[in-house]
């Protein structure tokens, strides 16, 4: 999972909000547990040395539909 991937990369701690759920962003099965479909809203945060740059970047991936085409 992309976002996983992103996040093991840093030392920072991500987490990921979808409603009243929080995962460890680094954790393929937290955030599958989620439910977050297509569309959801989501809320990201980082704590760590490294923190704005893995917010960057998966903010990149989510503004890029993670390098998927768009669909009509």
């Amino acid at each position: 999972m992309a976002i996983s991937n992103i996040v093991n990369q840093c030392q920072s701690r991500v987490e990921l909000q979808f409603g009243d759920k929080t995962a460890n962003a680094a954790s393929i099965l937290e955030l599958m547990s989620m439910g977050a479909g297509q569309g959801a809203e989501l809320q990201l945060s980082a704590c760590g040395p490294d923190a704005e740059r893995v917010l960057d970047a998966l903010a990149f991936l989510f503004e890029n539909n993670f390098g998927l085409p768009l669909e009509d």
